[in-house]
């Protein structure tokens, strides 16, 4: 459904952030679907640090073929 709604949203680009042992086969999951990894990146989360600034952490850019 993930993929589906992104495409008919004309969406390209997205990332993932999961951090969990089952990762690995979500990706394949996606790349059944037509997706691919195209990098890393950093994206800010919703948690701040203890100087106030928000916290960013690692995501794996995927692309929608």
């Amino acid at each position: 459904e993930i993929v589906t709604t992104l495409k008919k949203n004309n969406v390209q680009e997205f990332t993932i952030s999961y951090n969990s042992s089952c990762l690995i086969d979500r990706l394949a999951d996606f790349e059944k679907l037509g997706c691919k990894i195209s990098g890393l990146t950093k994206i800010k989360t919703t948690l701040k640090n203890l100087d106030g600034g928000i916290q960013e952490a690692n995501a794996l850019k995927m692309r929608i073929l």
